[in-house]
């Protein structure tokens, strides 16, 4: 309405200009040919009429470049705010970067392909791409110094980048076999690129790659709207990172990495909600104690996770492994019968009775006693379903310790 209002005051005063100069131009110019002053009067109106002509176009390119720019944000922002939405609910990081990709490759129409590198323990790895077989992507760790974004920043990968042309990029200081990778993974028809950097903390953690099988594909516009969008989606990776860690907290065991009690518990719940069949099985370390106050708690460390890398190789694919307590876990077998879990449990017993900890500097084996409940054949009730289990397993290490060394619960050999 504003604008209207303008144009339509600047278009008077124009009129009124025109007016007023054709009046003085007539008033001053009475002496002259009549034919020679109506031509002096159309110059004069043809000069203010142009002017204004231009000034009204001018403004109206500026209101059209203002508009196209604040749409061009409005979707930048919508596009963010779906992507927030959907980001909030995702666990994988494999999906989380894949959907930032996506929602990127969206923001920039002109992108054809686009991957994610991002830092993994002091290597750039690739965590999404579109266009590439990530087959290949995902075997390439390489070094910071290789990508792209440092090579054309020097060093200080510190603003986005544009590569017009990437045929000209120089490939002879990159290992071979990370140009394999990426040839196989279909590089090859990319003609242009770029780049910007994620940065966390004033620390780059990675970057974001847009694509085209064109040269000179983008352009300095382009590149503002990925450094605006990297800026915003650094703060959903910043998030992402303290809510994984989070659930990493609240649902792993710290010294093993397996499931902790309270996750445990949940998932078992959610196992006997479904009336889905388990077998539920309460471990037992023997010896840990002794082992402790012996050799010290860095050997114990070492003897649970050297037992509980093992018993992972016995276990089916959708099995639920946690640790209850210092050397007690419980192991979870959904769809199994009790006859098919001890089959599974004494294979493991045989496998550790001939199994040395070759990290260790004397002969420490490991041994262990099980006990075993069907859900739901011989009870519905979770805190039932534990309670026969470890009976079951005490029974079994009470039996052990009188029929091993006299009842006691070490010996050099363990």
């Amino acid at each position: 309405m504003k604008e209207r209002i303008r144009i339509v005051f600047l278009a008077a005063a124009f009129l009124t200009a025109s007016f007023l100069i054709s009046y003085i131009l007539i008033d001053q110019l009475q002496g002259i040919h009549l034919a020679l002053l109506i031509f002096i009067v159309m110059i004069a109106n043809w000069i203010i009429f142009g002017s204004a002509v231009t000034l009204l176009v001018k403004r109206y390119f500026s209101a059209y470049s203002e508009i196209r720019d604040i749409y061009s944000k409005y979707q930048m922002n919508k596009i963010l705010y779906d992507l927030l939405k959907v980001l909030a609910s995702v666990e994988e990081s494999e999906d989380f970067y894949s959907l930032i990709l996506e929602a990127a490759t969206k923001a920039i129409p002109k992108a054809k392909f686009g991957s994610i590198i991002m830092n993994d323990l002091g290597k750039m790895t690739f965590k999404a791409a579109v266009g590439f077989n990530m087959d290949y992507l995902e075997l390439i760790e390489m070094d910071i110094q290789d990508t792209v974004l440092y090579r054309q920043t020097n060093g200080k990968m510190d603003r986005p980048i544009i590569v017009s042309d990437i045929l000209a990029e120089d490939l002879s200081q990159i290992d071979e076999r990370i140009v394999d990778l990426l040839s196989s993974s279909g590089v090859k028809k990319v003609r242009s690129t770029m780049s910007v950097p994620i940065i966390i903390s004033n620390s780059v953690v990675g970057s974001i790659n847009l694509d085209s099988d064109q040269e000179n594909a983008f352009n300095h516009s382009d590149v503002e709207s990925l450094d605006f969008f990297a800026l915003e989606v650094s703060k959903f990776v910043r998030l992402h990172q303290i809510i994984d860690l989070n659930r990493t907290m609240s649902r792993y065991d710290e010294l093993t990495g397996i499931f902790n009690r309270g996750y445990c518990r949940r998932l078992i719940r959610d196992l006997m909600q479904k009336e889905s069949p388990f077998v539920l099985i309460s471990t037992d370390l023997n010896n840990l104690k002794t082992v402790n106050d012996l050799h010290g708690h860095d050997i114990g460390d070492l003897l649970i996770k050297s037992f509980v890398n093992q018993v992972k190789l016995f276990l089916p694919d959708d099995y639920i492994f946690a640790r209850y307590g210092g050397d007690e876990f419980v192991i979870v077998l959904p769809g199994l019968s009790s006859v098919e879990a001890t089959v599974i449990m004494e294979d493991m017993s045989r496998f550790f009775n001939q199994y040395t900890i070759r990290e260790a500097d004397f002969p420490l084996t490991i041994s262990f006693c099980y006990g075993l409940v069907c859900f739901p054949d011989e009870s519905s009730s979770y805190d039932e379903v534990l309670k026969l289990a470890d009976n079951r397993m005490y029974r079994q290490k009470r039996v052990y310790k009188e029929s091993n060394y006299g009842g006691l619960e070490y010996s050099s050999d363990l």
